[in-house]
């Protein structure tokens, strides 16, 4: 099975939420990160919350530039801990 082969097979499952808004917590890094990416490359519209701003907006960024039209990733700071700063957020 070639690379491109593997990489469509992992993805199938996101391609039925393509064009949904998506919230992906812990998406600074690590597995919400990679989650974001594969998100984004099935064509979802991606909220990336995390408490690193910095990491997040690299992230959208690389998101955004995979070619499709308009925003497709927007950064937000959230800290999950915080019950109280969740809420403010939501």
């Amino acid at each position: 099975m070639s690379n491109h082969q593997t990489v469509l097979r992992q993805l199938e499952p996101w391609c039925e939420l393509k064009d949904k808004v998506v919230l992906v917590t812990g998406a600074s890094s690590g597995i919400g990160r990679e989650i974001c990416l594969d998100l984004g490359k099935a064509g979802c519209k991606i909220i990336a919350a995390a408490r690193r701003v910095d990491r997040l907006n690299s992230l959208c960024s690389e998101i955004n530039s995979f070619g499709s039209t308009g925003i497709q990733a927007a950064a937000l700071e959230l800290d999950v801990s915080s019950d109280g700063a969740t809420v403010q957020k939501a």
